[in-house]
């Protein structure tokens, strides 16, 4: 696998000096990731899989879309030093563990 086609599978810019695919352009990002597993667990929600993946989307834009069983699609937004999860007007933390 090129560089460019590593970089592009994890939604980061390609390095400087080298050019994406041609295909990369035409491919559209995916509406929520799979690659990143939460669950609701009672007044919070748990992130049980995918931290850095999640952490690397975050550093790209100021929020994650994510499917949650049961629940549907939930946006993960950067509040102050904290995650949240965002459904509808209810917002509610993101416990990682440590």
């Amino acid at each position: 696998m090129t560089l460019p086609t590593l970089a592009m599978q994890a939604g980061l810019p390609a390095p400087a000096g080298i050019s994406r695919p041609a295909d990369a352009s035409r491919k559209a990002a995916p509406s929520a990731s799979q690659d990143i597993l939460i669950v609701r667990n009672g007044d919070h929600y748990r992130l049980l899989h995918g931290q850095l993946r999640l952490v690397a989307q975050l550093c790209l834009g100021n929020h994650v879309s994510v499917n949650v069983r049961g629940e549907g699609e939930v946006r993960i937004v950067k509040a102050g030093g904290s995650l949240l999860v965002e459904r509808g007007e209810q917002r509610l933390p993101l416990l990682r563990n440590r």
